[in-house]
């Protein structure tokens, strides 16, 4: 797997169930979770400030250009924004003005010396109903934070105290449990893939080695897991980093809580060829299957049965695999809207614009494709309320790169707001604003 520092770092919805240990949706359509929820669907029908009408006039209200880059995504509950910054630190931020409400200073120790790409979840402990803050920090620690002080209440490492292992994947929070994916960084491999916590203690409930053996190395699970209402977790692999191919670019299908492996589908032939998911799986339904899906760097969309996830019930190739070493790729999760999905993708074909996005029916059929000038969709998109569609590039080659919204019903360009630096964090749309973490942390409204 080629990874880089950070500092470029390439790393259902909010209808939230009142059980214990799930995400809490706040007034105001918060964001509380990394591409939404467990579901991962990066849709927000709540929110509808920014409009199809107004989106080519939003103006920034707000812009932090002194705490670092960005590579993490806000997540916001109740007015206040929670990201973790390049240089290490972690912060609480009013979502109204900017101004910080807290931050924490989490020592940066691995191997790239990069600093926080992790995306914070907010929920509440299911036992003592503090409100508390989830996110892994560049020293190997997943940490529990206490929202509103920053205090931590504790701390559990993740992987090994090895410098190699880094903290690139998002905690999801479902019925009291955390999953968190084990990775390393700087082209190594280690004893790889997703461990399940206690959401009280921090205390290990079950394991998933991608190579089948805590002695053996193999891929490393960079992304998120998806969480399906029957508790069934889903992730997606890396490649197998010259050790273990078990498992390695792969779908797979673990059990509630203690992960047993449940089933899974390998893209076949992919071994040793830096060709695997960055993208997070996105859980829809095609009629009454429900389906599971996911961009690979190849440029091809998954779509499996959560059912039998051993085969694809369809691909859909939507861009092309990059050059060696390149970060132009398919890497983004997709957005599901109830009907539809929404894609990022690089370059369709060698010579065309380097990024696209796509409007996919859970079928696979292909709605609409719109061409983006500034680089390819490394990062994922997000959907508001109002039909607005939020996307990032990633520009590889130095010039600018851009958040584009887009009108969802058929694809037209509403407005470009470029920047002057890659932009991987997710675009979110919560309490009334288009929150942008990037080159600078930035609120725009209407």
């Amino acid at each position: 797997m080629v990874r880089r520092s950070t500092t470029g770092a390439v790393s259902a919805g909010l209808a939230m169930f009142a059980l214990a240990g799930t995400v809490i949706a706040a007034s105001l359509n918060s964001y509380p979770a990394y591409l939404g929820g467990s579901a991962h669907d990066s849709y927000v029908p709540s929110a509808t400030a920014v409009t199809l009408a107004n989106a080519a006039s939003v103006s920034s209200l707000w812009k932090l250009s002194t705490l670092g880059t960005f590579n993490a995504s806000p997540t916001v509950n109740a007015g206040i924004i929670y990201i973790g910054s390049e240089n290490g630190n972690f912060y609480a931020i009013k979502a109204t003005n900017g101004k910080i409400k807290w931050k924490k200073a989490l020592t940066i120790a691995d191997c790239s010396s990069s600093g926080i790409v992790s995306t914070a979840t907010v929920a509440k402990d299911p036992q003592s109903g503090v409100l508390t803050v989830y996110v892994g920090a560049a020293d190997h620690y997943l940490y529990a934070l206490n929202a509103g002080t920053g205090k931590t209440i504790w701390r559990v490492l993740i992987g090994a105290a090895n410098n190699t292992y880094y903290n690139w994947s998002s905690p999801t929070i479902s019925n009291g449990h955390i999953y968190y994916g084990v990775a390393t960084a700087c082209d190594t491999a280690g004893a790889d893939g997703v461990i399940a916590l206690d959401q009280h203690t921090g205390t290990q409930t079950g394991v998933y080695y991608t190579s089948g053996s805590a002695t053996v190395n193999g891929a490393s699970v960079y992304t998120a897991a998806a969480v399906a209402p029957d508790g069934s977790v889903f992730i997606t692999t890396g490649d197998d980093n010259g050790a273990s191919a078990n498992d390695s670019t792969a779908i797979v299908k673990l059990a509630a809580g203690t992960l047993t492996r449940l089933g899974g589908y390998q893209i076949p032939g992919l071994a040793g060829k830096n060709l695997d998911f960055n993208a997070s799986p996105t859980l829809f339904k095609d009629g009454s299957s429900a389906m599971v899906g996911a961009c690979d760097k190849n440029g091809v969309f998954y779509a499996l049965k959560q059912s039998d996830p051993s085969a694809p019930v369809w691909m859909d190739t939507l861009g092309i695999p990059p050059a060696p070493g390149s970060l132009a790729f398919c890497g983004g999760a997709a957005v599901f809207n109830g009907s539809d999905l929404f894609v990022g993708a690089d370059a369709p074909t060698t010579g065309a614009p380097p990024g696209s996005v796509y409007e996919l029916t859970p079928s696979g059929a292909k709605v609409w494709e719109t061409a983006l000038s500034t680089g390819p969709v490394v990062g994922s998109p997000s959907l508001d309320g109002a039909d607005v569609l939020a996307v990032p590039t990633y520009n590889t080659a130095g010039g600018n790169s851009a958040v584009y919204l887009l009108d969802s019903v058929n694809g037209a360009i509403l407005r470009t707001i470029n920047y002057n630096g890659p932009v991987f964090a997710q675009p979110v749309f919560a309490d009334g604003e288009l929150l942008i973490a990037g080159p600078t942390l930035q609120a725009y409204v209407p």
